[in-house]
């Protein structure tokens, strides 16, 4: 799943009443999953890359989407 794709839904999520996060709770699980795995993903092309640009802009995103992580896990 692409990155902006992932931001738009997690912005998405954020933006629903609370009443509608419960009955979202099964997209709420997978989206906290997809996060998960993207940055296992960012981590390894981190592990990988040449380009000190390149590390820090997926260092950014990870930070970004752990973010994201901590605010799911407290709604």
């Amino acid at each position: 799943m692409g990155i902006e794709k992932l931001f738009k839904k997690v912005e998405k999520f954020f933006k629903m009443d609370k009443d509608l996060q419960e009955k979202e709770y099964e997209k709420k699980q997978k989206l906290q999953e997809a996060l998960e795995e993207k940055i296992e993903s960012l981590k390894k092309k981190i592990d990988e890359s040449d380009s000190q640009t390149k590390k820090h802009e997926h260092k950014k995103q990870i930070e970004l989407m752990k973010g994201f992580l901590k605010e799911l896990e407290d709604n």
